[in-house]
């Protein structure tokens, strides 16, 4: 019995230990399949990509030129490092570890190559930003081959540092290389497996640079494949990154969005640009070998748009001794990888599109940005492309062109009004909420706001009115789902006279929407436009209002005291909230606004006594209006001078300082001269109601002429020219 519950309880302890082992591991990428379980350990390599499932063991090789042979690997491990490090970490460790999740904790992957005397390392981050890498492979190659034998420039940082430490220091000859990968994270101390996860090894054949054939043909790229064959003479499209190798017909393409789809090319020669000029006749280029003679490659394009319209431009590429490999001996390429990449921000406003021929810009995909983009039309867009040479003989003066292009094709960018990437939905909340104007008494969070500090009551007197604006879309993209095109074509800059408005309604009645100065009026900037997509406030709607120096624009208090709370009845009140934006095509000068609001909400707001609208909102007016100019009797006196001269049929009720200081004036050898200051101007109107006529309309100006030792003379003042601006009406039950 004894025996029993004894191996009851070893089980079960095992169990435990078990457990608490498995909680310490990530779910791994595991085995892939059988060709990773056959390799586990190795590394293995190809001429051709090998893919990360259905591997097959015809590929493989382990002898290499390094002249005409790419170099693919992969690396096959059973456990991701992570996991490998759990297991073999001492327990203080392997507990650091775990402390770092979700994050990968600092550390390397190190991939070294030996070759005889020489060794090398190659160390990768392993952070953040190559978690997976840490936490979830099982299986490792790079997107580029370890050595391209074509590469007119090399991408990977492993391909370049292979390159530049390994092929570039051995001489001719047949070397064996050894590549082993490991790691070491630091945690609790560094932990390193005791043997490398993987190791591989090939024969790298190295060689002098080739020389020229007796005709003075070099022995150019071999067609590498069926598309290669099938294509000879063409260029081909697609939305991936064409490979040197393993092409699949299926993806490429001749039709595509713009700004939806990036825009990938090869061209397929039938020869290389040095063999066709020997096959046209031009022996001198000969007598020039080893040099290359000068000139340039060209990528002639023409585009033709809907309605007929053609333009044409080419991009040149100066034939340099960099570029020998491309000129003597390529026949596949497609230079800068890619035309066109969607997801990035292109700059083509600013091209100068007369100077092309003459304009060298680096990259095909720059000059396609700067000189093919702007052109497209709305629909379809049909660019037609080749490639030919110049060559340019010194000794005869005379230049050589291609008869004919080496390869050409064409295909078709459709363009639309698409959006650009905006903020998108920023929160949980955001998202339940979207279109949407939701109200707190509190301040509510930008990206972690709860549904339960949100509230559809208030009261007045009693709480602040905190709210926050979430939007579906952002302005811009606004504009393109109402079908506002125009908007594309003025990127990089917001469109002018971007306006944001915000008002009211009370029970039913909107309050300030007709005259525009009566609700907020924000001008939208750039960034603004384009992406903000979840807008707040500083304050509460309804905190105490005073004037704006800055914009003469009324803010969200000044909206709520003023127009919201006197149109308030005693009890219960239905207020909602509104936004809305219009924007000005430039091209026409007719403004757009969109046909609804782009968010609104509503909230009871309760009055238990209309009484309290006085006590409310006036005690920070008449903290406001309460001053006055130096002295009483000036005061007077200024009104009484201001009043012989204003025609208007308004009372002159109050002056009030705008300024907060005096203003100095000084001549040219700093000396002072006179200071001043601008007033605001407080009518009575026909209407019973108070008005501001200072900031928003005509601005007074009180100057002191500077008489010495530190004392001004007089107060002199003069009404300034009638500028272009509005009235601000203060609703008279304020001032009950």
């Amino acid at each position: 019995m004894k025996k029993y519950i004894f191996i009851s309880l070893y089980l079960l302890f095992s169990l435990n230990i078990s457990i608490s082992y498995s909680q310490d591991l990530l779910k791994d990428d595991g085995i892939a399949d059988n060709f990773h379980k056959k390799h586990l350990g190795k590394i293995v390599f190809s001429k051709k990509t090998i893919p990360l499932k259905g591997g097959k063991e015809s590929q493989l090789t382990n002898k290499f030129n390094v002249n005409t042979d790419n170099i693919c690997f992969r690396a096959f491990y059973k456990q991701s490092f992570h996991n490998m490090t759990i297991a073999g970490a001492k327990k203080n460790q392997a507990k650091y570890l775990n402390k770092k999740l979700p994050k990968a904790p600092s550390g390397k992957m190190q991939i070294t190559f030996e070759v005889e005397e020489l060794k090398k390392t190659f160390n990768l981050v392993l952070g953040d930003k190559k978690r997976e890498l840490f936490q979830n492979a099982t299986s490792f190659s790079t997107t580029e081959p370890l050595h391209d034998a074509y590469a007119e420039e090399l991408d990977e940082k492993l391909s370049l540092f292979f390159y530049n430490k390994v092929v570039s220091a051995l001489e001719a000859g047949e070397y064996k290389v050894k590549m082993t990968i490991n790691f070491y994270v630091i945690a609790a101390g560094k932990y390193k497996p005791k043997t490398p996860v993987a190791v591989g090894e090939f024969t790298l054949i190295s060689s002098d640079e080739e020389e020229a054939n007796s005709d003075g043909t070099f022995n150019a790229q071999a067609i590498s494949d069926d598309i290669h064959k099938k294509y000879n003479g063409k260029i081909v499209f697609s939305k991936n990154l064409v490979p040197q190798n393993d092409r699949n017909e299926n993806e490429l393409s001749k039709k595509f969005i713009l700004d939806k789809d990036d825009i990938y090319f090869m061209a397929f020669l039938k020869n290389s640009m040095h063999n066709r000029a020997i096959k046209d006749g031009q022996k001198w280029i000969v007598e020039k070998l080893p040099e290359l003679p000068e000139g340039e490659i060209r990528i002639n394009f023409k585009l033709t748009d809907k309605n007929g319209k053609s333009t044409s431009a080419y991009h040149s590429i100066p034939i340099l001794e960099d570029d020998a490999m491309l000129f003597q001996k390529t026949t596949a390429f497609s230079l800068d990888k890619a035309l066109y990449v969607a997801n990035e921000v292109n700059y083509y406003n600013e091209v100068d599109k007369d100077n092309y021929k003459t304009t060298f810009y680096g990259t095909i995909k720059e000059f396609f940005i700067k000189h093919i983009i702007p052109n497209l039309k709305e629909g379809n867009n049909k660019i037609k492309i080749s490639v030919s040479f110049v060559l340019n003989n010194k000794d005869s003066n005379k230049e050589y062109k291609s008869k004919t292009p080496l390869a050409t094709d064409e295909f078709i960018i459709v363009k639309k009004s698409s959006p650009i990437i905006d903020n998108g939905l920023t929160c949980d909340l955001h998202k339940k909420n979207k279109g949407k104007i939701v109200f707190s008494k509190n301040p509510i969070p930008e990206t972690d706001g709860k549904v339960n500090q949100l509230s559809k009551k208030f009261t007045l007197g009693t709480d602040n009115i905190y709210c926050r604006i979430f939007l579906e879309r952002s302005h811009h993209n606004q504009c393109i789902k109402d079908g506002k095109s125009w908007i594309k074509d003025k990127l990089p800059e917001t469109p002018k006279s971007a306006t944001r408005y915000i008002y009211f309604e009370v029970n039913g009645k909107i309050v300030g929407k007709k005259d525009m100065n009566k609700y907020r009026k924000m001008e939208v900037y750039k960034d603004d436009f384009q992406k903000t997509t979840n807008i707040s406030f500083k304050h509460s709607l309804t905190k105490g209002f005073g004037i704006r120096q800055s914009s003469g624009l009324l803010n969200k208090g000044e909206i709520f005291l003023s127009y919201v709370v006197p149109n308030l009845k005693q009890g219960n009140n239905k207020v909602k909230m509104f936004v809305n934006f219009s924007v000005k095509n430039p091209s026409t000068n007719k403004e757009y606004t969109a046909s609804k609001p782009v968010a609104s909400g509503e909230f009871n707001y309760y009055v238990d006594d209309l009484s309290k609208i006085k006590t409310t909102i006036s005690k920070p007016l008449e903290k406001y209006y309460k001053r006055s100019l130096i002295s009483k009797q000036n005061n007077e006196a200024l009104i009484k001078e201001i009043k012989s001269q204003y025609k208007g049929s308004k009372k002159l009720y109050k002056i009030v300082i705008s300024d907060s200081d005096w203003r100095i004036i000084r001549n040219r050898k700093n000396n002072i001269v006179s200071r001043y200051m601008f007033i605001d101007l407080i009518f009575i109107n026909t209407n019973n109601k108070l008005e501001i006529d200072g900031y928003f309309g005509n601005r007074t100006q009180v100057s002191q002429t500077y008489m010495g030792g530190g004392k001004y003379g007089k107060s002199k003042f003069y009404l300034a020219k009638k500028r272009k601006g509005h009235t601000f009406e203060l609703p008279a039950i304020i001032f009950k």
